[in-house]
């Protein structure tokens, strides 16, 4: 009668045998499992070959022969290390200290991923306000949204559009099969206008934008009636936003820049100055997305000047904070969204250790650890009803910058530049993320932490 091999307990060691990687002669190991264990001695005898060459290689090799053929093909597999046996491994992680590629966008948020849970905090709980006037932003009517189009001038060629897709990747049949239906015959697809019958095949990997033409007219008394039908059809294809184009009288309208766009919503829109924003997403505070990144300087908060104010000057240009930004990498709209009276910048902008004192504050304090609320609590920043969105987000990301105070950096801001990080530093965040990750049963192979 066969037993299953589940029951049978995890071996108590790693048991390497005829290891022949680099300096190691056939080197027979038996390192025990769920320990610290620290390889030692001079420079040449094998120590790198032993834990990363071997150790983690293998460890690595052997969890990838668990996934299947087609995962694979996207994984960069190491060699496989020269060696008769290794038993007893787990999957195996590494933090080394060799040099990583300088990359401009990364920063110690975005390499601990505490960027990825505050983007998603800032998009549901954060408290947008108008980028121009400050005005908390508000729902705007579809009665207010009338009265904006009936007072351009007379004689002005409009175009209401219905935004369906923004930015996404797919041929979207679905989506004009839909525009078919609605009676419309005509879309803008990435900027530019088609009839339905003769549509561009779109590449399935590259972002699209979709947006159904509702109606084509000219400003004129009496059309406020066909106005609103209009408008109230491409609101409701739209999920509550319509995007408005319209020409000054006399202007060519072959010329695309003659052309000014807006867009109106039902759903985000300022009471003073009546500007409309679009619905907050997690990419909305992305300096990695056309989304959320500066239009200036693309989301890497520098731009380049000429050394020079003369504006005939070719020579070169050392670099400098974009004027459009500050810095901060984000669009206005961003920039103007905020919790507990903080922008998502200016939190990025805060050293590890302030950070950690700012996102304590936010929960009440049983909340941050995971227990009931109680008599006499601190009161938490957020209502009762978006506790359940906001504590697992706050209490991540108080946990990651935890892990980085202990390892020691807790000097370094978060919207620090991973590419001007030292190799020690960059190593110590390193180790936060993967350490602080809580992963279990898992093989951590270190280079002088």
């Amino acid at each position: 009668m066969l037993e299953s091999s589940c029951h049978e307990t995890a071996p108590e060691s790693i048991r390497i045998r005829g290891c022949r990687v680099h300096n190691l002669k056939n080197l027979d190991l038996d390192i025990p499992r769920d320990r610290l264990v620290v390889i030692t001695g001079p420079s040449g005898s094998g120590k790198s070959s032993l834990a990363f060459d071997t150790i983690y290689a293998e460890g690595q090799r052997q969890y990838l022969e668990t996934l299947s053929v087609y995962s694979r093909q996207f994984v960069q597999q190491m060699e496989r290390p020269d060696v008769d046996l290794v038993e007893g491994l787990e999957p195996t992680v590494a933090i080394n200290q060799l040099a990583h590629a300088p990359n401009p966008r990364s920063t110690v948020a975005t390499v601990t991923e505490i960027y990825d849970y505050l983007r998603l905090l800032m998009a549901r709980l954060g408290e947008p306000a108008c980028y121009k006037c400050g005005t908390p932003i508000c729902h705007q009517s579809t009665e207010e949204i009338i009265e904006r189009l009936c007072e351009l001038p007379e004689g002005t060629k409009a175009i209401l559009l219905a935004p369906l897709v923004r930015s996404r990747k797919g041929t979207h049949a679905d989506v004009f099969a839909a525009i078919r239906k609605a009676g419309l015959v005509r879309a803008r697809v990435d900027g530019e206008v088609h009839d339905m019958d003769h549509l561009p095949e779109l590449a399935p990997r590259k972002n699209h934008t979709i947006e159904a033409v509702v109606d084509r007219i000219v400003i004129r008394d009496g059309l406020r009636a066909r106005i609103a039908d209009s408008l109230n059809l491409a609101l409701k294809q739209g999920d509550g936003a319509v995007v408005t184009m319209w020409l000054k009288p006399g202007a060519d309208p072959t010329f695309p820049a003659s052309w000014h766009e807006q867009l109106f919503s039902t759903l985000y829109a300022c009471p003073t100055c009546k500007t409309s924003f679009p619905e907050l997403e997690p990419r909305s505070f992305s300096f990695n997305s056309p989304y959320g990144a500066c239009p200036q300087c693309e989301g890497l908060g520098m731009t380049r000047q000429p050394d020079s104010q003369d504006p005939q000057y070719a020579g070169p240009t050392d670099l400098v904070t974009c004027h459009a930004c500050g810095g901060s990498r984000l669009r206005p709209e961003a920039r103007a969204v905020r919790i507990a009276g903080k922008a998502v910048h200016e939190i990025t902008a805060l050293p590890v250790r302030q950070a950690k004192a700012f996102f304590d504050t936010l929960l009440p304090l049983p909340r941050r650890a995971g227990e009931g609320r109680g008599e006499g609590d601190l009161p938490s920043h957020f209502h009762e009803d978006d506790l359940p969105i906001a504590e697992p987000l706050v209490r991540e990301i108080i946990h990651r910058l935890d892990f980085l105070d202990r390892v020691g950096v807790d000097y370094l801001t978060l919207d620090r530049r991973a590419d001007t990080l030292s190799g020690g530093e960059m190593q110590r965040v390193r180790l936060a993320t993967g350490i602080g990750s809580g992963l279990v049963g898992t093989c951590y192979v270190l280079d002088e932490p």
